[in-house]
């Protein structure tokens, strides 16, 4: 939380055959750890939306790459990675374009096309 990290990458430790690890006393019972994943997960879900937020009350037009568009709504990636979609009429596939950040939830940033 202190560090404020947006993307974490985590697993829960399964023990290998013929390894040290393996044969620790002390393991960490199995619902600690999934309790454990859980809850930063849910902590990263949180930092990532008061991110997406941020950027929406800014209020200035980002640039993002479109990746995908699907039943006219165009996905790509702002320049800090955040996640944007916006309604367009045309596929904006592989196109740099500036947005108007509109909205967030857990999902990214919601715009309009600003260019």
């Amino acid at each position: 939380d202190e560090v404020g990290f947006d993307a974490l990458f985590t697993f829960i430790y399964s023990p290998r055959p013929d390894t040290v690890a393996a044969t620790l006393p002390d393991r960490v019972p199995p619902e600690v750890s999934h309790a454990r994943s859980k809850e930063l997960a849910a902590l990263r879900d949180e930092i990532q939306l008061s991110l997406y937020r941020e950027t929406v009350a800014a209020g200035q037009p980002i640039p993002v790459l479109f990746e995908t568009s699907e039943d006219g709504v165009c996905y790509g990636h702002a320049d800090d990675y955040s996640p944007v979609r916006v309604r367009a009429d045309a596929d904006l596939h592989a196109r740099l374009r500036f947005v108007r950040p509109l909205g967030a939830d857990g999902e990214g940033i919601v715009g309009e096309l600003a260019d």
